[in-house]
């Protein structure tokens, strides 16, 4: 395999399937293209990121950067109104005449690489939907319009508009389930205790 944008110096090869820290993105992937001279991995997902894009936010072409060292600070063009920083160490697109930056998912969105349809996770059935609702649906869980156009999770009937929203549900849920089994057995244990007062004894 030819050099990639992210790993010049070597070329990369599809050695294994097993999760690694990417070394483009500094997230887990699989599957992941390694280095057999360095031991760099890059995640299948950044290894096929579009290098040119357009978006909204910039009459220019976007850029994917790979990671800079710098002292100062960057932002996204398209979520200023939320206040998320760029981490420059990490890949994102810049606009080379301007100098603005955005995330990755806010110019390709986060579902676009997800798998379309439905899948269980937990004990839920998750489906991944078109988002184009004539009006943004609300997320269950952070009350945010679901902005992301490449997407949207819908689950036991709510809207959930990322997979870190998601991630909260699914913990709420598994939480929730546990203090019903709890309160169950509470309840349980009482109508044990009602029962055998009423024949003249009790267990506590």
């Amino acid at each position: 395999m030819k050099t990639h944008e992210s790993h010049p110096q070597h070329p990369l090869f599809l050695t294994s399937s097993e999760p690694i820290d990417c070394g483009a993105c500094n997230e887990i992937a699989s599957p992941v293209l390694n280095c057999v001279d360095c031991g760099f991995s890059l995640g299948y997902d950044c290894a096929t990121l579009p290098n040119k894009v357009k978006h909204k936010c910039d009459t220019h072409f976007l850029s994917v950067c790979y990671g800079e060292e710098t002292s100062g600070e960057y932002w996204c063009e398209a979520c200023e109104a939320c206040e998320r920083k760029v981490n420059p160490s990490t890949r994102f697109y810049t606009c080379e005449d301007c100098s603005s930056t955005l995330h990755i998912t806010c110019v390709i969105g986060e579902f676009t690489f997800w798998r379309p349809g439905k899948m269980a996770i937990s004990r839920h059935e998750v489906a991944i939907i078109p988002n184009d609702f004539a009006s943004r649906p609300y997320c269950y869980m952070c009350r945010s319009r679901c902005e992301d156009t490449s997407g949207i999770i819908y689950i036991s009937e709510k809207h959930i508009c990322s997979s870190k929203c998601l991630e909260v549900y699914i913990k709420f849920d598994l939480t929730f389930s546990k203090l019903e089994t709890v309160e169950m057995a509470l309840h349980n244990l009482e109508l044990f205790r009602l029962d055998h007062t009423s024949h003249g004894w009790s267990i506590l």
